[in-house]
């Protein structure tokens, strides 16, 4: 988790590469809010899939706490958008200057119910030194709210 230098991006989508070498889909972080670990590994990944004999279906995604800067967007949520604030547009943007390019990207999203949202409560609780800072230790319960609601991805076009 913690290096004493740079990461050798080469040498982690090799890594990478000999697991998903077997693997139907692959699950990556999409890098929503630049977070240099989760951008790495998304890049990583992504060459490894390239790299593969034959290519896994690749989701994509939502990097929490990060893609809920503004909320979950519409189509996530089924609401009506609110005003004066394009969540949607913003989520499409971050995709963007992160280097992707949401026109390739099949959205998905899950509403969890409550037996999965108690699972997720418990497995974040393994996090509990991390909660505070993402504002998901229940300072914000909207947020938290929102964390608990959903799974969002994104099906990568090849």
């Amino acid at each position: 988790q913690y290096r004493s230098g740079p990461l050798d991006g080469e040498r982690l989508a090799a890594r990478i590469g000999d697991v998903i070498g077997r693997a139907a889909e692959v699950w990556i972080p999409a890098a929503i809010g630049g977070h240099n670990d989760h951008r790495a590994a998304r890049d990583a990944a992504l060459a490894a899939v390239e790299a593969a004999p034959e290519r896994p279906e690749v989701h994509l995604y939502a990097d929490l706490p990060y893609a809920l800067w503004y909320g979950w967007p519409s189509w996530v949520t089924g609401r009506e958008p609110r005003a004066y604030l394009d969540v949607d547009a913003w989520l499409d943007g971050e995709l963007s200057y992160r280097g992707l390019d949401p026109r390739r990207m099949t959205r998905q999203a899950v509403e969890l119910s409550p037996r999965a949202r108690a699972l997720k409560e418990k497995a974040m609780s393994a996090y509990r030194s991390q909660l505070p800072a993402l504002s998901l230790d229940g300072s914000n319960p909207e947020r938290l709210r929102n964390v608990l609601s959903h799974e969002v991805a994104w099906l990568l076009e090849p």
